[in-house]
């Protein structure tokens, strides 16, 4: 049996050589962050959650980055901060130890006895 190229035989090589053509088309066209750039992308860019700290290069964040009340103190990590981190006034006692109350001091000497009273009406 001879074989004979048909249309067929053709169309079907055609469509195999583009589908895998087509992939390697694809690959290169990936976007790498060499070909972004600098200062192109905005946070809506991003997707929410993709970002960590490894994604986030050391010393580039500030205050001004940071929205507000979106730090709470499992975001810091222990003895990270210093005095010098810390807005003077920006602290309460509830921030500090858990409680509006310090602890309680010792007990204090017996005091001196009051004025005696007037006698009350009787009963």
């Amino acid at each position: 049996m001879r074989r004979r190229l048909t249309a067929s035989n053709v169309v079907a090589g055609l469509a195999i050589f583009v589908a895998l053509g087509g992939t390697s088309v694809a690959a290169t066209g990936l976007i790498t962050g060499k070909k972004i750039k600098n200062s192109s992308l905005t946070g809506a860019d991003i997707k929410n959650g993709s970002l960590t700290g490894g994604d986030i290069k050391n010393g580039s964040l500030t205050g001004a980055d940071i929205q507000d009340s979106s730090l709470t103190g499992t975001d810091v990590k222990d003895s990270s901060l210093t005095g010098a981190d810390i807005k003077d006034g920006s602290l309460s006692p509830i921030d500090i130890n858990g409680s509006l109350l310090g602890p309680a001091g010792p007990v204090g000497p017996v005091g001196s006895p009051g004025v005696k009273g007037t006698k009350g009406d009787a009963g």
